[in-house]
């Protein structure tokens, strides 16, 4: 197995783990703050696919698909924690991670 089969293997692992975990959730339970001081699901999720997002970026300029307006600031783990307005669905959150 040469190193570009691992990174396959890699985003293959990461697609399955997120589409196991998301499987069965709803929308509502996405926002759910499970315990005070930790973010949602949601909140989390959005964080990491700016993460992804910007780290495409950073390797090839202009390569990854933009991300809906204000989605970095809305899942931001320094702004506004109770504001959950800007959070998506569980099917548009699983679209933007592909």
């Amino acid at each position: 197995m040469g190193p570009k089969d691992v990174i396959r293997k890699s985003m293959a692992t990461a697609d399955f783990t997120i589409n196991s975990y998301l499987g069965d959730l709803t929308d509502e339970e996405l926002r759910l703050v499970p315990v005070e001081g930790m973010q949602p699901i949601a909140r989390q999720l959005g964080h990491l696919i700016v993460a992804e997002q910007m780290f495409q970026e950073m390797l090839e300029p202009g390569s990854a698909p933009a991300l809906p307006e204000g989605f970095d600031k809305a899942h931001s783990l320094k702004e506004n924690l109770e504001d959950s307005s800007g959070y998506k669905t569980k099917d548009e959150y699983l679209a933007l991670w592909k």
